[in-house]
């Protein structure tokens, strides 16, 4: 049985949090496989959890569900409630969709499609709550998101799996630290939440604010508005590549033409070409406005086809080594990067080398 929370006006800080279970009768047993847009995975609990067929997932912050928070903007009644939690992918991103578990209860529920907003924030430097905004807020109006029936508790509630595309791209730093919210706008009643798990933690716990319940602006983690820690149901996902056909660009800028002594630069331009005694630290400035640079790969050789290894995040530097006395001096130093989706673009240049 799912319980809603609604909070309800008080003093500074202060909030009063109703629990509301619906009839026993007729209610949605937990056990019941719900039809999922996305692959239902056998190995949570619940059978709840996403498994994606929407594209790649950079974050998966768990869909199996416990209850709905509050996530709303009211101008009627002046409510605003918004929960936030937060997310550190792995690489340099580029999202195209937000996928997460909403819903409505109260009177009306079974009616009810509200506008939905998405911001994106920076984190304040604390690790414990969104900073300055970073993307959004980007509005969804009915028709513009993707709205899948999960589960009903009769004469209460409806729980939705929602997912939207983005409007714009929103370009985020892989290793640090983001906040997404979500929220409805419109009329209540109903109520409509974002829904919330207990399970195992992600990074910090979800966090709330509200100046209309708490009367005041600040950041609350879930467990002083709750009782108990929890996360929020969302996954984030990379923006599809498939019509990009525009190559990235690529460029050797170190070495240039002159005499290196063991990867020091000793004698000007005026020498033709670059001309190398010892090792030498190969530099490439590499970019790609559209899907993003995958790697960039270092050859050497006469063809310059021996393939010396590849870097796959900035900076894309390599040192060429080489430990005995070769009897070619003379190579193409190549480069070839490419984007996410296989577009590639070259870069090239002769180089005399010695040891």
């Amino acid at each position: 049985m799912r319980k809603k929370i609604i909070i309800t006006k008080a003093g500074i800080f202060a909030v009063v949090i109703i629990f509301l279970m619906s009839p026993l009768t007729g209610a949605v047993n937990d056990n019941i496989k719900l039809e999922l847009t996305s692959e239902n995975d056998s190995t949570s609990p619940k059978g709840y959890n996403q498994v994606n067929k929407m594209g790649d997932v950079v974050w998966n912050n768990q869909m199996d569900y416990d209850t709905l928070l509050r996530a709303e903007l009211d101008k009627n009644t002046s409510v605003d409630a918004f929960p936030a939690d937060d997310f550190i992918l792995e690489k340099d991103t580029t999202l195209g969709k937000v996928h997460w578990i909403g819903g409505y209860w109260s009177t009306g529920y079974n009616e009810s499609h509200w506008t939905w907003k998405i911001a994106f924030y920076k984190d304040d430097g604390t690790g414990q709550k969104p900073g300055e905004l970073h993307a959004g807020n980007f509005t969804f109006e009915v028709g513009n998101y993707y709205e899948t029936f999960l589960e009903e508790e009769p004469g209460w509630s409806m729980y939705y799996e929602i997912n939207v595309t983005l409007p714009e791209d929103v370009r985020l730093k892989g290793g640090e630290k983001y906040w997404v919210s979500i929220w409805a706008v419109g009329n209540e009643p109903p109520y409509p939440g974002w829904a919330l798990h207990y399970d195992e933690l992600i990074l910090h716990e979800a966090v709330f604010k509200s100046y209309y319940f708490l009367n005041d602006t600040i950041w609350h983690n879930v467990t002083d508005i709750l009782g108990k820690s929890g996360d929020m149901c969302y996954q984030l996902y990379e923006k599809d590549w498939s019509d990009d056909i525009t190559p990235p660009t690529v460029e050797i800028i170190r070495p240039i033409k002159g005499l290196y002594l063991l990867d020091r630069y000793i004698l000007p331009r005026f020498i033709r070409i670059a001309q190398v005694i010892g090792k030498i630290t190969i530099e490439v400035n590499a970019t790609d406005n559209e899907s993003g640079i995958n790697r960039v790969e270092f050859y050497y050789g006469p063809l310059g086809r021996k393939y010396m290894g590849n870097v796959t995040m900035p900076p894309y530097v390599l040192t060429w080594k080489r430990d005995r006395i070769r009897f070619v001096h003379f190579h193409i130093l190549k480069v070839v990067a490419y984007d996410n989706v296989g577009n590639n673009a070259t870069d090239r240049m002769f180089i005399r080398k010695i040891l």
